[in-house]
C-alpha cells in the first residue's frame, strides 16, 4: 500500500491562504450586508499587508493572524465563501496537471491524504468543484476552534506547517493502523522539506529555484504545466 501526501496551497491550486479569506468575507458581505460583515471586510484588507510581512518572518505568526479574522464565523460561513470562490475561480485557479496526477495515482490504488496549513472548510469545497473529493482518504488540515453558539474562536493547536505535518502523518497512521510499503510527498515548496525527508519520493509541482535545485540533486520528478514532466526523477508509480 502507498500512501500519497499532497499539500495544497499552491501545489493542487494557484492561490493561497489569503485569497480565501478575502473571498470568505467577501462573501458574507454580499449575503448579509450587514456593519459587522462590512467591517470584517475592511479588517480583513487592513491586516493583508501585516500578513504578508509575517509570511516572510514565521508561518506560524502568519497562520495565527490569518485565522484570527476568521473568528465569529460559523463553519458554514467559511465553507460558503470558499465554495463561491472555487466556483468563480475554477476555470484558471487548479493546477490541472497536478489534478490529472492524481487521479493516476488513485487509480492505479494509491491512497491519497491531502495534508495542509489550509482549513478543511476551505479545501473540501475546492476538492468538490475540481472532482477530486472520491479520491481523498482523509484531511490532515489545520483546525479551528468553534464555540457552543458553532461561532469559530481561534485556530486549534499548532499551525499546520514543516515539522508539525510530519507530526500529524505520524499520529494518523499510527491511529490508523496503516503500514504503508511507501510514501510520497506531492508539494511545491521548500518549506515543506520535513514532509519530503520523510517520504520515500515526492513529486514538485511549479517549483521555484530552491525547490528544483533540491529535486534536481535528489531525483524527484518535476512536474510543471508548461511540460507534462522533466527531470530525472522517477515515475511516482514506481515508489
Amino acid at each position: 500500500m502507498h500512501l500519497v501526501y499532497v499539500d495544497f496551497d499552491g501545489t493542487l491550486v494557484k492561490s493561497n491562504s489569503l485569497h480565501y479569506l478575502v473571498a470568505v468575507h467577501q462573501h458574507q458581505l454580499a449575503s448579509q450586508r450587514s456593519l459587522a460583515s462590512l467591517i470584517r471586510w475592511g479588517l480583513a484588507w487592513i491586516a493583508l499587508p501585516l500578513i504578508l510581512i509575517l509570511h516572510k518572518v514565521s508561518e506560524s505568526a502568519r497562520d495565527a493572524v490569518t485565522y484570527r479574522l476568521y473568528r465569529g464565523l460559523t463553519r458554514a460561513d467559511i465553507a460558503a465563501g470558499a465554495a463561491a470562490f472555487w466556483q468563480k475561480k475554477q476555470s484558471h485557479v487548479f493546477h490541472n496537471h497536478a489534478i490529472a496526477l492524481l487521479h493516476e495515482l488513485a487509480a492505479q490504488g494509491h491512497r491519497i491524504v491531502l495534508v495542509s496549513g489550509s482549513l478543511q472548510e476551505v479545501i473540501q469545497p475546492a476538492m468538490r468543484v475540481c472532482g477530486l473529493e472520491p479520491l481523498i482518504e482523509t484531511y490532515l488540515t489545520a483546525s479551528l476552534q468553534y464555540n457552543a453558539q458553532g461561532q469559530c474562536q481561534c485556530i486549534e493547536g499548532q499551525a499546520n506547517i514543516q515539522a508539525q505535518k510530519v507530526n500529524r502523518i505520524q499520529a494518523y497512521e499510527s491511529a490508523a493502523g496503516l503500514t504503508p510499503t511507501a510514501r510520497l510527498a506531492i508539494t511545491d515548496s521548500l518549506s515543506d522539506l520535513p514532509l519530503l525527508n520523510f517520504c520515500d519520493d515526492a513529486v514538485v509541482i511549479e517549483p521555484k529555484a530552491d525547490l528544483q535545485k533540491e529535486a534536481l540533486r535528489r531525483q524527484w520528478k518535476i512536474l510543471r504545466e508548461s511540460q507534462a514532466s522533466q527531470g530525472p526523477g522517477r515515475s511516482p508509480n514506481k515508489l
